[in-house]
């Protein structure tokens, strides 16, 4: 079939457009009737807003970072120790989450740099100071994101969506005429 052999030809790229990819996905499903990944593939497109349970594909790891000083010294880009927090917080600064669409990371993925940063609250500077020695403090925070975390979530998605498409393009054969029907698409 015309449209699967397309999109599974774009996903297959060196280059793959995931967002058009899921697009043309979309028209594939609803043409077929196959409401199995319509839920999954809006989602994917115009992001996990209001989702409880985001998959863990789309949960990465992340370093707290900041610039510190004290009354005589500076200190840029370190790692801050977060052992001494509560659970929640911890967790909250080592762990983030990534609701966009997948445009948005696309766009983050192919950014300048190695990495991302989310800031962080200057309410936590406080605590964040507090395992600091020689009186240095926070005044600067944010959770930094290896550039590798987000192409490891486009690869999810992709492998995810080659996989449906594969399997599905085994059950359709080219004669069928559901797929002449497609080829108009």
């Amino acid at each position: 079939m015309d449209l699967i052999n397309t999109i599974i030809e774009i996903l297959s790229s060196e280059k793959p457009n995931l967002t058009d990819a899921l697009i043309k996905t979309k028209v594939l499903l609803h043409k077929l009737g196959e409401k199995q990944l319509i839920e999954w593939v809006n989602h994917e497109l115009d992001g996990y807003g209001g989702v409880k349970d985001l998959p863990d594909y789309r949960v990465v790891g992340s370093i707290v970072k900041a610039n510190i000083m004290n009354a005589a010294y500076s200190a840029n880009e370190v790692d801050v120790p977060v052992y001494h927090l509560e659970d929640d917080i911890r967790d909250s600064l080592e762990r983030s989450e990534f609701r966009q669409g997948i445009s948005a990371i696309e766009d983050l993925a192919n950014s300048e740099g190695d990495s991302v940063q989310r800031p962080i609250s200057h309410a936590l500077y406080g605590l964040l100071s507090v395992k600091f020695a020689s009186g240095y403090k926070v005044q600067s925070a944010w959770c930094e994101i290896p550039k590798y975390t987000l192409i490891q979530i486009l690869t999810q998605v992709r492998s995810r969506l080659l996989d449906f498409l594969l399997e599905l393009s085994e059950k359709i054969p080219n004669t069928d005429e559901r797929a002449t029907d497609l080829k108009k698409i």
